[in-house]
C-alpha cells in the first residue's frame, strides 16, 4: 500500500539523515492512482550520503526512478 511504501521510502532515508523531518516530505499520486511520487529533501553533508541513500533506495524493487 501506499502508506507501507512511504514508511520504508522514509526508512531507508532517515538511515543516512536522521534529522530527517515531517515537513521534508511530500507525497502525491498519480492521476489513475497507479503510482505514488514522493519527493524527500535532505540536507546532505556529504556526497557520500547521498551515495549511500540513492544506492539503498535503487535496491527496492518498489522504486522505479529517482531524481
Amino acid at each position: 500500500s501506499g502508506i507501507e511504501f512511504e514508511g520504508k521510502v522514509i526508512g531507508i532515508v532517515r538511515k543516512h539523515a536522521p534529522d530527517l523531518g515531517e515537513a521534508a516530505i511530500a507525497s502525491r499520486l498519480s492521476r489513475d492512482g497507479k503510482y505514488q511520487s514522493l519527493t524527500v529533501t535532505v540536507h546532505a553533508t556529504s556526497k557520500a550520503q547521498l551515495d549511500a541513500i540513492y544506492s539503498e533506495l535503487s535496491q527496492d524493487k518498489e522504486v522505479l526512478m529517482m531524481l
